[in-house]
């Protein structure tokens, strides 16, 4: 981390909400956890636990949205391998040890929460936030202890083939998550850019969009409604590049632009997307919005984030984050369809 990031707006902001992404990571993971071990007491202390995530998030939004920024409320990208970490370890485990399982693939995402707490807990923060983010950092660390003073009582270590398990998982989530979340920043930094509007973040339906933003809600529509792609092909510059959780590598030009949205086509069928929110600055527009995908099994809806550079009317540069995995029943959605 730049040692002059207190100077620097974005990257504090970004900082704030790489923090806030986390908290909503682990809310997500004692979500499964709670609903899935046996033992009351434990899952009495697994709510409590949650209960300490929900308030740093909300302290964090609270802290950006005062520096007229956007938070970001949404898991990191890397948020539905934890969720499927923590899934895992309570489906492996029906037969027995279930709950020491369970904790220890819990183990997994604290141990990431409490380590990059104690990190930033270690930089000199502004006089409202140090303690905020102090207070958390002792949070994380008392979760994590707890968690190995439960699995230890369970009869599970390090050296047993269960522990041998937790601790490689851990292991490699680290190798994982950690270049993703990195890479992930950069798309924080360009969203801490753009600054809400006096009277609040401006709506799809508040004010008239620009052109480019337009072209753009255009083309998706004819991408999802009838899977036309030339049009959206045609608001990308010819060097444009496009990345998004599911790409395997950044796509680039007016055939990466193709393979970008026939994938978005084919991975989600039948969606409609819903545009909430769009904010612009020169050059730079983000739009947060909501997709509502139907099928045989019934409906689900998703959220996301996408950045858009443009010059000279066309897009330069597409980044896009989503977590399909908080895919929930489908419920009426605000804002204008696309």
């Amino acid at each position: 981390m730049s040692s002059t990031w207190r100077a620097d707006r974005a990257t504090l902001i970004a900082d704030l909400n790489d923090l806030l992404q986390l908290d909503r990571d682990a809310i997500e993971t004692y979500t499964v956890a709670i609903n899935s071990v046996q033992d009351d007491a434990r899952r009495e202390q697994l709510v409590a636990f949650r209960a300490d995530h929900h308030r740093h998030a909300d302290a964090l939004a609270t802290a950006i949205r005062a520096r007229g920024a956007m938070a970001i409320e949404l898991p990191h990208i890397t948020g539905p391998f934890k969720i499927a970490v923590q899934a895992m370890g309570a489906a492996v485990s029906m037969a027995t040890r279930r709950d020491a399982h369970v904790l220890l693939a819990l183990r997994v995402v604290e141990g990431q929460v409490r380590d990059k707490y104690t990190r930033f807990a270690s930089l000199t923060w502004p006089a409202d936030l140090a303690p905020l983010v102090t207070q958390a950092s002792d949070d994380e660390r008392r979760h994590y202890a707890w968690l190995e003073d439960e699995i230890r009582a369970l009869g599970v270590s390090d050296q047993s083939l269960t522990g041998s398990v937790g601790a490689a998982a851990e292991v490699l989530h680290t190798w994982v998550a950690g270049p993703i979340e990195s890479a992930a920043r950069q798309m924080m930094q360009m969203v801490t850019q753009i600054r809400p509007e006096r009277r609040g973040e401006r709506s799809e339906s508040a004010a008239p969009l620009s052109p480019v933003v337009e072209a753009f809600r255009v083309a998706l529509r004819a991408v999802e409604v009838d899977g036309t792609l030339d049009t959206m092909v045609s608001c990308f510059d010819g060097g444009a590049t496009l990345s998004s959780p599911r790409a395997a590598a950044v796509e680039q030009g007016p055939d990466g632009a193709r393979r970008f949205w026939s994938t978005w086509r084919d991975t989600f069928p039948n969606v409609r997307t819903t545009i909430d929110v769009v904010q612009e600055a020169p050059g730079v527009a983000t739009l947060s919005w909501t997709s509502r995908m139907t099928g045989d099994t019934g409906a689900v809806t998703f959220r996301g984030i996408t950045v858009l550079e443009h010059a000279a009317g066309r897009i330069t540069r597409l980044l896009q984050r989503y977590d399909a995995a908080e895919a929930s029943p489908a419920r009426p959605m605000a804002g204008a369809a696309v």
